[in-house]
């Protein structure tokens, strides 16, 4: 399957002295007793056996062994349940002109269902085929012999039995058959397709809670706010960003905020007089932490537009390192981030039984102030992303007092 490969993942996590599962059914030395390059030794069909146990088709495909070699000792990777059952029962009668075979009728049903349900056989696992197949109904047996076609009386003989998969749902394994393909009746999960990363510029601020506004006074010098006691924490000095859905973000420095009132003052005048804002923030901006574009702490690239999304990054490449480098020129070809200070690592979930597909930590070392949480976005394929923050940035913090002494 294209993609990433789980099961390889896994062993290479989880018992990496294994090294790489390589299957070349096309390359085993004999197709009638297998045994090699992922092919199966010989499933026999005992009526007194259960699945798993010698001979069975449960105990061939945990026992393949691959191009190396190597087998993965895992008795466990799948389970087979099997279903036998007599659908008519058999019968022959004899051809009307007497020279010919006779017609026989008569179902017996044998069902395979494969499930690969073990981490080391985790995600979309490749189909399983039929190298080679002499499974059929026994006609030398004394059963069919003395009970089905007995010579004695059906001297011209029986019409050869046929075998054929159940419905179009099916597969078949009977004699002839090989190449037939075991179809899928539910399709191994992962991950595919691509995401975007939505980087909004570093900040520590405080959001006006939805369903709330702020109005600017018709001076344009001050602003009140309709939720009770958000100006409290408040500080002189911070920003205060507002937005008018317009995808243009204002800046401007409180002078001062009055709880009594919920209001606050601006240092400079704002640029549209008693408009109403329902997105609303004040805090402290890192961006521009030399102050190059100005006092707000905003860079010129933040303040054309606070979120910057990725291009289209690829969740489903094998390679490890190709992905840690895709991810990493990604974000770092963000204008707002320094490409020289960004770490990818990438890993497995931590439980495949539960999930499939991987976790790639993103470490920012020469970011300023407090990065934001990113978002992932899913922009085509199938697969759920999300971000949680790992470790927060270390930012000064807090207030501090000076006296003298004499």
């Amino acid at each position: 399957v294209g993609g990433v490969n789980y099961c390889q993942l896994a062993f290479s996590t989880y018992e990496p002295s294994l090294g790489s599962v390589v299957c070349s059914p096309g390359l085993v030395i004999d197709p009638f007793s297998g045994g090699d390059h992922c092919v199966s030794e010989p499933v026999t069909h005992s009526y007194a056996s259960s699945e798993g146990d010698a001979g069975t088709l449960q105990q061939a495909l945990n026992d393949l062994i691959d191009d190396n070699g190597v087998s993965s000792g895992k008795q466990e990777a799948v389970t087979v349940t099997r279903t036998g059952r007599i659908k008519t029962k058999g019968s022959c009668t004899l051809d009307p002109t007497g020279s010919n075979p006779a017609t026989c009728t008569g179902e017996y049903e044998l069902l395979y269902e494969i499930s690969f349900d073990a981490v080391q056989s985790s995600g979309d696992v490749p189909p399983v085929t039929v190298v080679t197949s002499d499974f059929r109904l026994d006609t030398t047996s004394s059963s069919y012999d003395s009970a089905m076609c007995p010579a004695a009386y059906y001297v011209h003989g029986c019409e050869e039995p046929a075998g054929a998969a159940l419905d179009s749902n099916n597969g078949s394994f009977y004699s002839g058959e090989a190449g037939s393909t075991a179809l899928e009746s539910t399709k191994g999960a992962q991950p595919t397709g691509m995401i975007t990363l939505d980087y909004e510029c570093e900040s520590v601020v405080v959001g006006l809670p939805g369903g709330n506004s702020m109005t600017v006074s018709a001076d344009g010098m001050s602003a009140s706010f309709d939720n009770v006691g958000f100006v409290g924490n408040m500080i002189i000095g911070q920003w205060i960003r507002f937005s008018a859905g317009d995808g243009i973000d204002r800046y401007r420095k409180i002078a001062g905020a009055d709880v009594a009132t919920d209001s606050v003052t601006f240092e400079t005048q704002a640029p549209v007089n008693s408009a109403t804002y329902t997105d609303a923030e004040f805090g402290d901006y890192f961006s521009d932490w030399n102050e190059s574009d100005g006092s707000s702490g905003v860079s010129s690239h933040c303040q054309a537009s606070r979120t910057h999304a990725t291009l289209p990054i690829d969740v489903d490449v094998f390679n490890s390192a190709m992905s840690v480098t895709d991810w990493r020129g990604k974000i770092g070809a963000l204008s707002v981030i320094d490409s020289s200070g960004i770490s990818v690592v990438r890993n497995l979930v931590p439980d495949l039984s539960t999930d499939i597909g991987l976790i790639w930590d993103v470490t920012f070392q020469k970011q300023p102030g407090n990065v934001n949480e990113m978002i992932c976005n899913s922009v085509s394929g199938t697969n759920q992303c999300s971000v949680n923050t790992l470790q927060d940035a270390s930012v000064i913090d807090g207030d501090f007092k000076l006296q003298t002494t004499s």
